[in-house]
């Protein structure tokens, strides 16, 4: 039979699809079936793009009035899947809303879900998740057992975003049904806290570094070339090869952009002890 009808859940952000959404639309169209956007909110902004990268409907709730979006997504789906149009797969991005919507609508539906994943295979019926354990350094796969949907969230940049050339995507309303005492809690204001510097999942390479206290002998490097997600791998580097400073190496909790040889335009994050902590060692 396969996996026909994949869903994924699709978020807005200053009146375009956010880039998680249009990086999970794009694989999802690889995995066979139909694709449908599920927007919480109003959707006519961006059925356009929704479409581009490979959205042929979106179910959309229309203005959420304040309510928190988890637990309106969540009955808005769950009240489609009664309807008759139950997805195979719902593809969730992994973050605050996308775990907060996933997690409400697998209590409605009872069905377990996977998060923390890079990848995502269809073989047939089975559905198959990767996830990084144990800092990267080790990938699982997991198969889904049961009935469908099946419920999955992914790290941002675990798949390129591409446009397949498509049209607007047919907007069908998906209202909230009666919320009761939870569609009580209302959103009264969002403070979105400045930042300054790099974005780390925006960054072509990222490397956690620690021990590079000024001394570019004792610098140690994990590197994870984009996509995010893709598995890490050890090396061990000179900053000699590198445009940065020991001074900036040093920096302790810092964010900063560098230079390497190969790749360009990277982006670090120092983790080094604190001062006056030292690791001892006792003999007997």
């Amino acid at each position: 039979m396969g996996i026909s009808n994949i869903w994924v859940f699709s978020q807005e952000s200053n009146g375009t699809a956010t880039s998680g959404t249009l990086e999970l639309l794009t694989h999802a169209r690889t995995l066979g079936g139909s694709v449908t956007a599920f927007v919480g909110g109003d959707a006519s902004a961006i059925a356009g793009i929704l479409g581009e990268y490979g959205a042929t409907k979106v179910y959309a709730t229309g203005d959420l009035g304040g309510a928190l979006p988890g637990a309106a997504v969540a009955s808005a789906m769950k009240a489609v899947i009664d309807g008759g149009d139950s997805p195979d797969l719902i593809l969730f991005p992994q973050n605050y809303e996308g775990r907060d919507v996933m997690s409400r609508l697998s209590v409605k539906v009872d069905r377990t879900v996977l998060t923390n994943n890079v990848a995502v295979a269809v073989d047939g019926d089975t559905v198959t998740v990767t996830t990084p354990v144990f800092g990267g350094n080790t990938l699982v796969s997991t198969s889904f057992s049961g009935s469908a949907p099946y419920l999955a969230a992914f790290r941002p940049k675990s798949f390129a975003a591409e446009s397949a050339g498509g049209g607007a995507a047919e907007v069908v309303a998906a209202p909230v049904p009666d919320l009761g005492s939870t569609g009580g809690a209302t959103v009264t204001a969002v403070h979105v806290e400045e930042s300054t510097g790099p974005k780390l999942d925006e960054a072509d390479v990222v490397l956690a570094c620690r021990q590079g206290r000024g001394v570019p002998q004792r610098f140690r490097a994990r590197v994870s070339p984009s996509p995010m997600g893709t598995r890490l791998r050890s090396m061990r580097s000179s900053l000699a090869s590198w445009s940065l400073s020991a001074r900036m190496a040093r920096v302790e909790g810092r964010v900063f952009s560098g230079s390497m040889t190969d790749p360009p335009q990277s982006t670090l994050s120092t983790q080094t002890r604190p001062p006056g902590r030292m690791r001892s060692r006792i003999s007997s």
